[in-house]
């Protein structure tokens, strides 16, 4: 069997019995490595690529070049960062003669069966630590010229690309040459993608083009409507602000009223203030061709109110507004709130012209909306409750908040861009995994506070769950995701993705049917992935074959039983389906209790003793048992729940958990398998993976309240 921990490096040789120390210890280790760093905001010329419907970069040189001649060579460049180093894949469709060139590196060129371009190309390449550069080499034909690119997983594996050269440093979006009759062959050169473009011999696109003033521009760009202009004012003593203008305008400070006018020309007042800077905002009537404005400070400096990368004007604007209310005044100072225009929602520019900004979330795991951080931050926010520690507590909300604060921007940007830079994969939702498990931890929090943000974003959640989710003809959740392994097949894992979500909706809103199709899943699912022989469930049903798999992956019956606990502590004592989602959970209950294995955990594969120790199913376990037998679930054999959790727990610990909080033993995100051999020997461990961190704490937290009862 395999071994995870040494013995003398185990959290329990070093800690014993002080599960709490061992809690404090993960929850310390996992907010170190991930800290509390913002979202990234970038420059973005919109003359560069945006994606399409299927979040495809659409590099169309033909609409960039429509002078361009047959045989011509053009090159896009771009680069993006790495946490690690490993394997990387991009899929692209080619319109022409394309060859990818990744870190130096060329790793495809086409041939005549793809340059037609209906066909998906997946290629692969060595991964690198930091910036990893990629360089696309065009040459036009009577089919195209360019090509549509992408990560090789959009969904879950994506790509910020930055622009390459030291003109545009820091600003996201890929550069492109100008085309060329004779081949450059750049792709031989040792270009240094910090240096400028000039290296290359080659002119690059898009040029930023910086102006004088750019109020001027928004007068002759915009001929109704509004303006609103925000910037900071730093302030070392008593200043004076002073200017001149034809058109009406405004001026709010810190969304305080501080100065109106009608456009008579010049103007002049003091400006004081107990803080060092403070947000300043003008709202500028437009609709005058020959409007002005102009505007600066006398002891007191202009600065850029947000920390744009790329950027290094005073200036953040958005236009044309259709209105501005006081309510508007006072929530346009921040990165999250959207302006009405007349035609949608609009957001802020940056001065040159055509340029906006964009967020993107350049970190591992503090900020992003995937499934195991759903569950994760639950582990979190529970401890942080269990031990008493309210950093925890505000780090879970911090997270939540990031994305839920900056959901309708992201929405926005994907439709305007094609694909956001933030909240990637909620605004991609095409399946339970995208919403169910963060959306639960999210109502988890406001539960505890009313954040104004998060209800919104639950309803978008509740809609789709009701509403656009695929199911079957009676009801159950299923996944339909045409040519995917997941085409016409129902996933145990799809309770946890659903149950907890729904539950938390149902005590937010108050409203019995989420509760009641809960409750129906379970019953469900049972019908189509029960295992009467062991009282356990199958991982998969494929309707293809219209069989369940009959293996039994421990992580896939882990999330059956945890979403069991979650639905039986909402569930009225007199509700009409309690009690057969009751037995339901007691009788799987004891299918899995006679499955322990003898160090305590249970393994991989459920009936096969010879398969891998499993870390994220021996905790769901221990949760749920513990559960049973806190809340009074478990009146037979308690004593039996409560030495298995126990055993089990003891067997986390000295197996699974070392002294520094590194868990090990956690199964990797699974596909899913006809037979047990992939899931034994092709499905392996990950130290530290978010699938096992939140549901460790999670049991140990149960642990401790049933050994405080």
């Amino acid at each position: 069997m395999e071994k995870y921990v040494e013995h003398h490096e185990s959290s329990f040789f070093r800690f014993g019995n002080d599960v709490e120390k061992i809690i404090e210890t993960i929850s310390n280790k996992y907010i170190a490595e991930n800290p509390k760093a913002p979202f990234v905001w970038r420059s973005f010329s919109k003359e560069s690529f945006l994606n399409d419907e299927n979040s495809l970069y659409n590099m169309d040189l033909n609409k960039k070049f429509p002078d361009s001649k047959y045989g011509d060579v053009a090159y896009v460049a771009g680069k993006f960062l790495s946490a690690t180093e490993g394997i990387t894949g991009f899929q692209l469709y080619c319109r022409s003669s394309v060859e990818v060139i990744f870190n130096g590196k060329s790793i495809f060129k086409s041939s005549i069966l793809n340059e037609r371009g209906n066909k998906q190309v997946t290629v692969w390449g060595d991964l690198l630590k930091g910036w990893n550069t990629v360089l696309l080499k065009f040459k036009k034909s009577a089919s195209g010229f360019g090509c549509l690119f992408a990560s090789a997983s959009p969904q879950w594996g994506p790509m910020n690309f930055a622009s390459v050269f030291k003109e545009w440093e820091d600003w996201s979006g890929f550069v492109y040459s100008v085309p060329y009759s004779e081949d450059p062959r750049i792709e031989e050169m040792e270009i240094d993608w910090e240096k400028p473009s000039e290296q290359t011999g080659l002119e690059w696109l898009p040029k930023i083009k910086r102006e004088d003033s750019f109020f001027k521009r928004i007068f002759s760009e915009y001929k109704e409507g509004y303006a609103v202009a925000w910037t900071k004012v730093a302030l070392s003593e008593k200043g004076v602000i002073k200017g001149s203008s034809n058109n009406k305008f405004e001026i709010w400070i810190d969304g305080e009223n501080y100065y109106n006018s009608d456009g008579n020309g010049e103007f002049s007042f003091d400006i004081s203030h107990n803080k060092a800077e403070c947000d300043m905002l003008i709202k500028l009537e437009l609709g005058n061709n020959n409007g002005s404005f102009e505007i600066k400070a006398e002891n007191a400096e202009f600065c850029c109110p947000a920390d744009v990368k790329g950027y290094d004007g005073k200036w953040l604007y958005m236009a044309p507004l259709k209105e501005v209310s006081k309510e508007d005044i006072r929530k346009f100072p921040s990165l999250t709130h959207l302006g009405t225009g007349f035609s949608g929602k609009v957001f802020w520019q940056i001065e040159y012209p055509d340029c906006v900004i964009r967020p993107f979330c350049e970190n591992a795991l503090f900020g992003r909306w995937t499934y195991p951080l759903g569950v994760t931050l639950y582990g979190l926010l529970q401890a942080g409750r269990e031990v008493g520690n309210k950093a925890y507590v505000d780090y879970v909300k911090d997270h939540v908040y990031s994305v839920s604060d900056i959901q309708e921007y992201a929405l926005w940007e994907d439709k305007t861009y094609g694909y956001p830079g933030v909240n990637h994969q909620i605004c991609w939702l095409d399946a339970l995994d995208d919403c169910g498990s963060f959306g639960s931890v999210m109502l988890e929090t406001y539960l505890e506070e009313a954040r104004e943000s998060i209800l919104p974003f639950a309803d978008y959640i509740a809609d789709y769950m009701s509403n656009k989710q695929e199911r079957l003809p009676d009801g159950a959740f299923y996944r339909n995701l045409p040519e995917t392994m997941s085409e016409n097949t129902l996933w145990a894992d799809d309770l946890y993705m659903s149950v907890p979500f729904l539950v938390r909706y149902y005590k937010v809103t108050g409203d019995i049917s989420y509760l009641e199709d809960a409750a129906k899943q379970f019953l469900l699912y049972k019908k189509y992935l029960y295992i009467e022989e062991y009282s356990i469930m199958s991982h998969v049903y494929d309707f293809s074959y219209n069989t369940a798999t009959y293996v039994p992956w421990g992580r896939g019956n882990g999330w059956v039983l945890f979403s069991l606990t979650e639905l039986l502590a909402v569930m009225p004592e007199d509700f009409y389906m309690r009690q057969d989602i009751l037995d339901m959970y007691l009788d799987l209950c004891q299918g899995y209790l006679k499955l322990q294995g003898e160090n305590g955990l249970w393994h991989q594969v459920l009936t096969h003793p010879d398969s891998y120790e499993e870390t994220s199913c021996t905790s769901m376990f221990i949760y749920s048992f513990a559960r049973g037998v806190r809340f009074g679930w478990i009146k037979e054999n308690t004593s039996e729940y409560k030495d298995a959790v126990k055993k089990a727990v003891n067997g986390l610990c000295k197996k699974c958990i070392d002294i520094y909080g590194n868990i090990y033993g956690t199964c990797a995100g699974s596909r899913f398998s006809f037979l047990p051999d992939y899931y034994k020997y092709d499905l392996r461990t990950r130290l530290n993976d978010t699938h096992g961190i939140g549901i460790v704490l999670l049991a140990l937290v149960e642990y401790l309240k049933i050994k405080e009862k």
